[in-house]
């Protein structure tokens, strides 16, 4: 199997899984953010969901973590596949409208 990321012109973006035989078709996993890490045994992979739904395949998404404040903006994981470590923050939108300056 291959997996890759993808970014097409109608605004979609993710990770796609395709075997490298021709045995099975393409199947894709539409994330709004595609940082995905593949385990030490190239099983499954690591996603960042912050919101909505899961995409899935075969058996269903196993969370890990369970922060409830931040957001998730990136991760790694340690070779082993033991260790992980996230660069978590807050998601700040804020927008000023400044008029009349001279």
């Amino acid at each position: 199997m291959l997996a890759y990321s993808y970014d097409d012109l109608s605004g979609g973006n993710g990770v796609g899984v395709i075997s490298l035989d021709g045995s099975t078709s393409a199947k894709r996993l539409d994330f709004a953010m595609p940082t995905t890490h593949s385990t030490p045994d190239s099983r499954a992979f690591f996603y960042i969901k912050n919101e909505g739904a899961s995409p899935t395949f075969g058996e269903p998404p196993k969370r890990i973590t369970y922060f409830n404040n931040d957001v998730i903006r990136s991760f790694d994981l340690s070779r082993d596949g033991k260790q992980l470590v996230t660069d978590r923050g807050t998601a700040n939108r804020d927008m000023l409208l400044i008029w009349d300056v001279r």
